[in-house]
C-alpha cells in the first residue's frame, strides 16, 4: 500500500515541494533584506507559506497557468504588502524579482533531485 503511494514520480514532488518552500523562504528574506525591509525568517516564511497555499488552490480552481501566474503575483503583492506594510507598487516589483528568482532556482533543484531519486530509485529496483 504504501509503495502503491511512494512512487518515483510522488517522491520528487514532495522533496522538490520541500525544497522549493525553504528556498522561497530564504530568496524571499534574502530579497527583503537587500531592499532593507525586515529580513526575519517569520515573515519570510508567512509570505512563502501563503504563496504555496495560494498556488495549490489555483492550480484546482483555475487550470490556466498564465491567469495562475498572475493571480499569484497580484495575491502575492497584497499579502507582501500587509507583512511588510509596504505599499502595492513596490510589492508587485518584490513579488516579480522573487518570483522568477524562485522559479529558475526551483527548476533546476528539481531536475537535480529528479535525476538523483531516480537514480536511488533505479538501484532500488535492480
Amino acid at each position: 500500500m504504501l509503495m502503491d503511494i511512494l512512487t518515483e514520480e510522488n517522491v520528487i514532488k514532495i522533496v522538490t515541494e520541500i525544497i522549493a518552500f525553504l528556498i522561497g523562504t530564504l530568496i524571499i528574506k534574502w530579497y527583503a533584506g537587500r531592499k532593507g525591509w525586515d529580513k526575519s525568517f517569520g515573515k519570510a516564511a508567512i509570505v512563502n507559506l501563503f504563496w504555496v497555499i495560494i498556488d495549490l488552490v489555483l492550480v484546482f480552481v483555475f487550470p490556466n497557468l498564465l491567469l495562475n501566474l498572475i493571480l499569484n503575483i497580484l495575491i502575492g503583492a497584497i499579502v507582501v504588502s500587509k507583512v511588510y506594510n509596504k505599499d502595492f507598487g513596490e510589492s508587485i516589483i518584490f513579488v516579480i524579482i522573487v518570483y522568477i528568482i524562485i522559479f529558475v532556482l526551483v527548476l533546476l533543484v528539481a531536475l537535480i533531485v529528479g535525476f538523483i531519486i531516480g537514480l536511488i530509485w533505479i538501484a532500488l529496483v535492480s
